[in-house]
Formats: structure tokens, sequence, C-alpha cells
């Protein structure tokens, strides 16, 4: 069985060096993104198996004003397949049902409960055939 590759889109890079190093501890291929740019490039050059992207990700100079709800949207028009889990350092229970609707697997929140952030990864590759 291959190894599933996952992408981590967050612009804080210590928590995307926390979660890779968990994520990799547990037989994943990680790579990382840290801004609405780069996480769209690596999504269409990568091809990951799953993505974890930060919501309130600032945009950057190629995607001013987007964020990783525009990641999420734009990934969404290309590839309605691809299991996204959003996170969010707002704990905002009445988004969540929008962000499902936007196209989101799952939402977790920060600080991540890394135990309930794996079962939804092999949840949703398990779904997914990998």
């Amino acid at each position: 069985m291959a190894t599933a590759k996952i992408l981590i889109v967050d612009d804080e890079e210590k928590f995307c060096a926390y979660l890779a190093k968990a994520l990799q501890k547990e037989g994943f291929a990680t790579s990382t993104a840290h801004n609405p740019s780069q996480a769209l490039e690596a999504i269409h050059n990568e091809k990951p198996d799953l993505v974890t992207l930060d919501m309130m990700m600032p945009g950057d100079s190629q995607m001013p004003g987007a964020n990783g709800l525009g990641v999420l949207v734009q990934t969404r028009k290309s590839d309605k397949l691809l299991p996204i889990i959003l996170i969010s350092a707002a704990e905002l229970a009445e988004d969540k049902d929008s962000f499902l609707a936007m196209g989101a697997n799952a939402v977790h929140h920060k600080p991540i409960d890394l135990a309930a952030l794996l079962a939804t990864i092999r949840r949703l590759l398990t779904a997914n055939g990998k």
C-alpha cells in the first residue's frame, strides 16, 4: 500500500513543522505550504491525498485578500473529491455547517487534538480508498 501524501497548509511554520513531524511518525508523507498561492500550486502539482488547511491564513501578493476559505473554494472548482480538513483558531460552532457546505470534509480547531485529527485523517483516507 502506498504512503498517503498529506499537504499541510498554514502560515505558522512552527505549527506546520509540529504537524508534519506528528504525521510522519504515523507513516504519512508530508509537504507544506504557507500561503494561498503556494497551497493552490502544491495541490495542483503534488496531487496530495489529503489537505489540512488553515482557515485564517492571510493572503499573499499573488492572492491578496484570499485566505484558507479562498483556497477551499478554488480547489473545489476543479477537485470535488480531494479530502480537505479545515483548521480554525476560532471555535465558531455555528460556522461549522457553512464550512462543510463550502466543501470542507471536516473542521478541527486549534489547539489541535492530535488523536482526533489523526482519526479524521484515517477516516477520510479510507473513504477515498487510500
